[in-house]
């Protein structure tokens, strides 16, 4: 596999994962999910170390775009 197709899967795979954090119904615990998902991966340490989660208010519908950037963001760090 050349570096090109590694970093297209790569790609993919973050769209599906973000992807299914958008998804999320406006009625369900968007801050339970996106734990739940991004953790699934194995990056609690870092969650914890760059503090993700804490200092904002999650299941604020109004903040969910920026809450997702953040994540993107955040897994475009850490996904190799």
């Amino acid at each position: 596999m050349t570096s090109a197709e590694h970093e297209q899967k790569r790609r993919n795979f973050l769209k599906e994962v973000v992807d299914e954090i958008r998804d999320v119904p406006p009625h369900e615990d968007f801050y339970l999910k996106a734990s739940y998902t991004v953790t699934r991966f194995g990056l609690r340490l870092k969650v914890n170390q760059e503090k993700l989660f804490e200092g904002e208010d999650w299941n604020n519908f109004k903040r969910r775009d920026a809450l997702i950037k953040k994540i993107e963001d955040f897994l475009e760090r850490h996904t190799k």
